[in-house]
């Protein structure tokens, strides 16, 4: 038991080891040559390009003979075809998710955005380096150009710094009024950890799913509500009291009119008499 505790306990330092210990990538492009280089433990690892092929031998390999195809049995079914149902419901359930992730996406990026920023912090942008010759077919073309390019250049950096950390940056930007085109080098390290790549995963998919899949599940469960009948029962007795309130100021009106009614016959019939 003390050898498979040692052992288990050996696997997770290893595993802690793995995810805490920060690691490097960086890509650089001089001329005509991209590199990738990977430094993790103190030790390189060429990521691009690859380790050089070994050229071919000059003989050629003979051709295998070609097996003659294979006789279909009798009582062999052939694989069943999705029927004409089958593939619009596969459609339409295509349909459903895009709309739904249409639909979810501005929720999606706005309860994502505080995870991508602390997210983003942890990655590092290591002595990122831009080295630009603008040229152009005249002098005031290439002043045009290195104008343009110092305004575009300094923004992405300026934008990429507000999410990013970027340590020692260097740019170097210059017009040269006698080259006919723009050249560019340049090399960037991205250093960053396992564990915080794994949190940040980890994060984003919980997110999507509760969503995209957990709540549309539950509103979908959810008993419906039963406010339109009570509300419209509600409204028809206020229609009600309004029609009953209605009719009788009509019927106070009315008998108003008759008593006035009343009122002037008795005053003529007296005005009778008197003569």
């Amino acid at each position: 038991m003390t050898v498979v505790k040692w052992i288990l306990l050996a696997l997770l330092a290893a595993l802690v080891l793995l995810l805490l210990v920060p690691f490097t990538v960086r890509v650089s492009k001089h001329g005509e040559d991209t590199t990738a280089v990977l430094r993790w433990f103190g030790l390189r690892f060429v990521l691009y390009p690859g380790a050089e092929k070994e050229e071919k031998s000059t003989e050629k390999k003979q051709k295998k003979p070609k097996k003659p195809p294979k006789k279909k049995k009798t009582g062999q079914k052939s694989p069943q075809k999705l029927t004409s149902e089958q593939e619009e419901e596969k459609k339409r359930r295509k349909k459903e998710f895009l709309r739904l992730l249409l639909e979810k996406l501005p929720e999606l990026l706005q309860a994502m955005g505080k995870a991508l920023k602390r997210a983003a912090k942890r990655i590092i942008l290591d002595h990122p380096c831009l080295w630009m010759k603008v040229g152009g077919p005249d002098a005031a073309q290439t002043a045009i150009t290195y104008g343009k390019m110092s305004a575009e250049i300094y923004g992405i950096y300026a934008f990429l710094e507000n999410i990013l950390t970027i340590r020692r940056p260097y740019i170097q930007l210059t017009p040269d009024f006698l080259a006919a085109s723009t050249t560019l080098e340049w090399e960037c390290g991205v250093k960053t950890r396992l564990g915080d790549l794994l949190m940040i995963g980890i994060g984003l998919l919980g997110k999507a799913l509760y969503l995209l899949v957990l709540q549309p599940a539950v509103r979908k469960q959810s008993p419906p509500e039963s406010g339109g009948k009570s509300g419209g029962s509600h409204v028809m007795t206020k229609a009600g009291n309004h029609a009953g309130a209605g009719n009788a100021a009509a019927g106070e009106s009315t008998g108003w009119i008759k008593n006035e009614n009343k009122a002037s016959a008795t005053q003529k019939g007296r005005g009778e008499t008197e003569r």
